[in-house]
C-alpha cells in the first residue's frame, strides 16, 4: 500500500513526531504516532542533541506510540536511555526481545519519572 508516496503496512501510522519537554528536573524525549526505521532515524537525532547539551542518560516517553517495529526501538535499547513509559505496542516488543520493561522507580533521581526495571542486556 502507497500513502503520499510512501510504502506502508496496512493500518499503520507513517508519520512519528519527537519532541523534548524541558520542563521537568530532566529532559523527557516523547515520542507520538509510528516508531519504524524513518521515526528511529528522526528519534536518534533527537537523542544526539539531548546528549550533547543535557550529557547524562536520555529519558524516553514512548506511551503515546501506536505503531513500533524492532527498528524504530532501535535507538531506545543504548545504555544511556532510560525508557519511562510505554505504550501496549512498546510493551509487547519490549517483551518479545526479553527487555526489561518500564515500572515506577521511587527515588531514582528521576523524580517520579518511571524507569525501567532491571540492568539492561547487551
Amino acid at each position: 500500500m502507497q500513502e503520499r508516496g510512501i510504502d506502508a503496512v496496512p493500518g499503520a501510522p507513517v508519520e512519528s513526531t519527537v519532541c523534548v519537554d524541558r520542563s521537568r528536573p530532566r529532559p523527557v524525549v516523547s515520542v507520538i504516532g509510528a516508531l519504524d526505521t524513518s521515526g528511529a532515524a528522526l528519534l536518534s537525532a533527537m537523542l544526539d542533541h539531548v546528549r550533547r547539551t543535557e550529557g547524562r542518560t536520555v529519558v524516553v516517553d514512548l506511551t503515546r506510540v501506536d505503531y513500533v517495529d524492532s527498528h524504530g526501538l532501535a535507538p531506545v535499547l543504548d545504555v544511556d536511555v532510560t525508557v519511562c513509559g510505554a505504550s501496549p505496542s512498546v510493551t509487547r516488543l519490549l517483551e518479545l526481545l526479553g527487555r526489561p520493561l518500564p515500572v515506577t522507580a521511587r527515588g531514582a533521581g528521576l523524580l517520579g519519572v518511571p524507569a525501567l526495571s532491571g540492568p539492561r542486556a547487551h
